[in-house]
């Protein structure tokens, strides 16, 4: 499909900028010289933040153990028990409910190919689990997709602690970016060191159906942009169950 303009297509199809969010992982000890522009101010102080965090949980609580890829059924049990537990925290969509999807999710964990597999990986204190990430692999990048940590330790960030390990070890495991997808979550902010452009849309020769979903798309751009956004998500999440069902 031609792109006519950046904002709609032909057909009355209508379209969504997107930033894809990424960090190009280079070899650890990079040297910051000069005065630091905004971004980067903003990336070094949640890194100095997420060490704060690994210095406190290995002091209070145990030293870290870090696992970069393993198949293991249980640990996806785990990460799917998290993750559903997170859902109904926010009050979010849960794409695990239907058969279909968590299937899918569990084949592509189990998938191993030389060119896409899925990649597990966990972060353990001691031999307690605190959090998981399972993301799709094809050659040196890895894109970011379901991750679950244990909520009693959340004050330590401990999903933040994995993705810092996953970054440490990304030169020995032959990774050279971390996608984290779109999104304008604070931590892709925080950590991409760069952006590809997307765009997304939508196809629906039902003139309802289509009127309702520019409007949707619509608001949540306007309520994304605005300083009501924090409030207003819960809202929003709860249209959003209504409207778009999970079949």
């Amino acid at each position: 499909m031609a792109f006519q303009s950046p904002d709609r297509l032909a057909g009355g199809v209508r379209t969504t900028p997107r930033g894809d969010s990424h960090v190009a992982l280079r070899r650890p000890g990079r040297r910051l010289r000069g005065v630091l522009h905004r971004a980067e101010a903003i990336r070094f102080a949640h890194r100095r933040t997420a060490l704060r965090f690994e210095r406190k949980i290995q002091r209070e609580v145990g030293p870290l153990r870090f696992v970069a890829h393993q198949v293991d059924d249980e640990l996806l049990d785990t990460l799917f028990r998290w993750r559903v537990a997170q859902y109904e925290r926010i009050g979010a969509v849960n794409f695990l409910a239907t058969d279909w999807s968590a299937s899918l999710v569990r084949r592509i964990a189990q998938t191993d190919a030389t060119d896409f597999g899925g990649m597990l990986s966990a972060l353990y204190v001691d031999d307690r689990l605190v959090a998981v990430h399972l993301g799709m692999r094809s050659g040196a990048v890895v894109h970011g997709w379901y991750s679950g940590y244990d909520d009693a330790l959340r004050k330590y960030s401990p999903g933040m602690l994995l993705l810092l390990n996953l970054f440490r070890q990304a030169g020995d495991i032959g990774v050279r970016r971390f996608d984290f997808g779109k999104g304008p979550e604070q931590y892709k902010q925080s950590l991409k060191t760069g952006e590809i452009a997307l765009a997304e849309g939508v196809v629906d020769l039902r003139p309802l159906s289509s009127m309702a979903r520019n409007n949707w798309i619509r608001l949540r751009e306007r309520v994304r942009g605005s300083r009501l956004r924090a409030p207003a998500q819960t809202a929003l999440r709860w249209l959003r169950r209504r409207t778009f069902k999970v079949e």
